[in-house]
């Protein structure tokens, strides 16, 4: 019998820096407790079945793994990747324990767990870095574009700091520091790609104006990230604020997270808490996070009944 090759990485919340880290500066990325789990079994012949409880089944073979088939788009990604040294197909199977609507970094997970699953069968030997590195060459391939700073939350595990440096090489800084954030979730999710191509497309014809937008957004990062190692909670909140405010100026907030917002901020004028929120992911939809206390009852709202607060449970580990 074929041994079953297994891995898992966690999902992850941008905390600080969305966009302005596509572009190279300082972004900061949290991880959960929340995983994707693969399996893995070879098989006698060229084909690959993809087994997902999230997406369902879907068949191709090692020879054609172009497939416009956007459900598994970031597996046949992986597999592409991967091509030149597999010699024979694989049965894989998926476990997510992450909504794909929700911003939790579900498709990054997969692809480091992936990667990770893909090494072990190959008889690779690599360290979290460089699964994440791979991760992330991946990610963009199939986005387009990307960061990766959700891919080394995952394949690292804890709180995250990623840069590109002079020689755009991917610097990545691991903290065992978990931030008390809660999540409310607008109720859709535009695809990243999507609104990734939409802010390019704007920046295209203003670069000057996003351009300095951008470098706000990274100046704040790199506060946010001294105020995050002091346990700062309130100045990290208000430079979370900050960049809601940023946010709304790039055109990834939309009328749900502005209420949303105003809500939270109503919540804090009158309690203390939460101490500030901005839109965590790449925008127009996902989710909102909030730093501090969010009672249990204020999400969904009358006006705004498919919100929903999410359980959500930071974790330290990463991939295994």
């Amino acid at each position: 019998m074929k041994p079953i090759i297994q891995a898992s990485a966690p999902g992850s919340l941008m905390l600080l820096g969305e966009h302005a880290v596509v572009r190279g500066s300082l972004g900061v990325a949290v991880s959960l407790q929340a995983r994707v789990y693969v399996s893995l079994k070879a098989r006698d012949d060229n084909k690959v079945l993809i087994q997902s409880d999230r997406f369902g089944s879907f068949q191709t073979t090692l020879a054609h793994l172009m497939s416009d088939n956007d459900a598994h788009a970031y597996t046949l990604g992986t597999l592409r990747y991967f091509q030149p040294i597999l010699h024979h197909g694989y049965d894989i199977g998926i476990h997510s324990e992450l909504s794909p609507t929700h911003g939790f970094g579900s498709s990054a997970a997969l692809v480091v767990a992936l990667v990770s699953a893909l090494q072990q069968a190959c008889q690779l030997t690599k360290n979290a870095y460089d699964i994440a590195a791979i991760a992330r060459t991946i990610i963009i391939d199939v986005q387009g574009m990307g960061s990766g700073c959700d891919a080394y939350a995952s394949a690292l595990g804890g709180t995250v700091a990623i840069r590109r440096d002079e020689k755009n090489h991917v610097k990545a800084q691991r903290f065992d520091i978990l931030p008390p954030l809660t999540a409310i979730y607008t109720g859709y999710k535009t695809k990243t790609a999507i609104v990734l191509a939409h802010i390019a497309e704007k920046e295209e014809k203003n670069p000057s104006y996003y351009a300095d937008l951008f470098n706000q957004i990274h100046i704040q990062s790199q506060t946010g990230l001294d105020y995050l190692q002091d346990k700062n909670w309130q100045a990290l909140g208000e430079i979370m604020r900050a960049q809601f405010t940023l946010q709304q100026a790039l055109g990834t907030s939309d009328n749900t997270s502005d209420s949303i917002m105003n809500v939270l901020d109503d919540l804090h004028d009158k309690t203390g808490q939460p101490w500030g929120a901005k839109i965590s992911g790449s925008g127009l939809g996902d989710c909102l996070i909030a730093l501090g206390n969010v009672p249990d009852a204020i999400f969904p709202t009358p006006a705004w009944p498919n919100t929903a607060q999410c359980p959500l449970v930071l974790g330290s580990g990463g991939v295994i």
